[in-house]
């Protein structure tokens, strides 16, 4: 967050669901509301007991359960990005 109040260029956020201080979606809803072009995708730990809100879903591009593999990730990736793998 703070990179990005600084001006800094991201490309996309990603986030972790469970973290100390805010959640992964209060951090979507901060980059969505700040920079609502930039997306932002979720890793979890949850798994299959994740069932965010249809708003909550609306705030990622994609959510990917932990643990996972670099394949995995660069699919997230490429979905955040809205482009299809390989491009």
């Amino acid at each position: 967050m703070a990179l990005l109040e600084a001006g800094e260029k991201v490309d996309l956020v990603l986030t972790d669901l469970g973290m100390p201080e805010m959640t992964g979606w209060d951090v979507a809803q901060a980059i969505k509301g700040g920079w609502p072009g930039l997306p932002v995708g979720m890793l979890t730990g949850w798994g299959d007991q994740l069932e965010p809100s249809a708003a909550d879903r609306q705030l990622v591009a994609g959510i990917l359960s932990k643990p996972t593999t670099p394949e995995s990730l660069l699919e997230l990736i490429a979905t955040c990005r809205g482009t299809p793998r390989g491009t």
